[in-house]
């Protein structure tokens, strides 16, 4: 067809103006996140989320430990190679296809209505903080200054049962898995706990600190 006798324009980009645009979603993100939900897949079943269902708590919390994790400047799991954005996305993607399934378990912490008015009245709170500290020019620390804060080497005498705070590690709860637990001695999460523990005397070992020792239930 010529140039002349060329429509201006196709019919269907006129009806498809309103439709959803999906390629404004990163390709590279899907496939980061693709790859967290592979490891779930071996884990624990293709879609099994949609068919079981998911607890809100679980998920958000797991969101929320893998942006800590690359916020303080771990990129990929160390156990896996999975970027920890890749899972966080995988895990709001969960609670999003059970949320539209209906099974998803809603347990979120009461709502407080004055969350949302705090955070619009910080607004002329940070304006005054800036304009007060306008002749400032202090030094911005990023993830490039790592070297400069972290010593090589621990400090000596650490007890790692405390992690120097004096306050005990706290009893890892099963319950932390959510439903995908079986709870049972033998289940991956019982290994994975135990191989934790060992990591964690054999630190202390070389150290010289007592080894973690979980506290027993008092009765």
């Amino acid at each position: 067809m010529s140039h002349e006798t060329m429509k201006p324009t196709n019919p269907k980009d006129v009806l498809g103006t309103n439709k959803i645009e999906l390629g404004l979603v990163s390709d590279y993100a899907i496939a980061e996140e693709a790859l967290a939900m592979t490891e779930g897949m071996f884990k624990y079943g293709r879609f099994n989320y949609r068919g079981e269902g998911v607890r809100a708590s679980v998920y958000i919390a797991a969101a929320r430990r893998h942006l800590a994790k690359y916020w303080n400047g771990e990129d990929h799991d160390p156990k896996t190679g999975v970027h920890h954005l890749g899972s966080a996305r995988a895990c709001l993607g969960v609670l999003f296809d059970s949320l539209s399934m209906g099974n998803m378990k809603d347990d979120r912490p009461p709502k407080n209505p004055r969350l949302i008015a705090l955070l619009d009245a910080m607004e002329p709170r940070v304006k005054q903080l800036r304009e007060a500290h306008a002749d400032k020019t202090p030094k911005h620390w990023t993830i490039a200054d790592t070297p400069d804060l972290v010593d090589p080497k621990p400090a000596t005498g650490l007890n790692i049962s405390t992690f120097g705070f004096g306050i005990p590690l706290p009893a890892i709860d099963f319950a932390d898995y959510g439903d995908e637990c079986c709870q049972s001695p033998g289940c991956e999460h019982a290994q994975e706990i135990q191989a934790r523990i060992e990591n964690l005397d054999a630190w202390a070992a070389d150290m010289g600190a007592p080894a973690y020792a979980p506290q027993e239930e008092k009765k």
